[in-house]
């Protein structure tokens, strides 16, 4: 069976969907970001120290890791697209949760108060689901559309998606 990542914006059920596809199929399961957390360090303190470019780069390299060892991957969504990623995705089927703001705003956290600097973040929020989605519909080799369904009705989609 091939490698199965997930990909999506936050909030859209990567993390918890891959769990339990990858507990229905027997296989092991991997967060891109624990995983990359786990040989880099904090993300944060990484970024800070480092750059966002080169994480972006060393989170490739683990995606990469991570899709030999095989199961099921919920892949950062700091991958958005590019030949990059595109070159790392390949032989790997590649689902892309695509979900709203909606959907994401709320389960990202983002609906907690926020400071008066972050004014607009609905806006801010939508501008990133808008600018994403065009990248994360060039990697996928098929697409699910999270809307209203319960985790399991998500990860039945994902294997009818991949097996018809």
């Amino acid at each position: 069976m091939r490698a199965l990542a997930l990909i999506g914006p936050p909030g859209a059920g990567k993390t918890a969907v891959g769990r339990l596809v990858a507990e229905r199929r027997g296989v092991r399961f991997a967060d891109l970001d624990e995983s990359v957390a786990a040989r880099h360090g904090d993300l944060d303190e990484f970024v800070l120290d480092n750059g966002a470019a080169l994480l972006a780069e060393r989170t490739l390299d683990v995606l990469r890791d991570e899709l030999s060892v095989g199961g099921v991957v919920a892949v950062s969504s700091l991958v958005t697209g590019g030949e990059a990623a595109y070159a790392v995705l390949v032989g790997a089927d590649v689902v892309y949760l695509a979900s709203d703001l909606a959907h994401t705003f709320g389960r990202s956290g983002m609906n907690a108060p926020q400071p008066p600097s972050m004014f607009g973040a609905r806006a801010r929020w939508k501008e990133l689901l808008d600018a994403r989605d065009p990248g994360y519909r060039r990697l996928a080799t098929a697409v699910v559309d999270v809307g209203e369904l319960d985790i399991a009705g998500v990860a039945d989609a994902v294997e009818s998606a991949l097996h018809g």
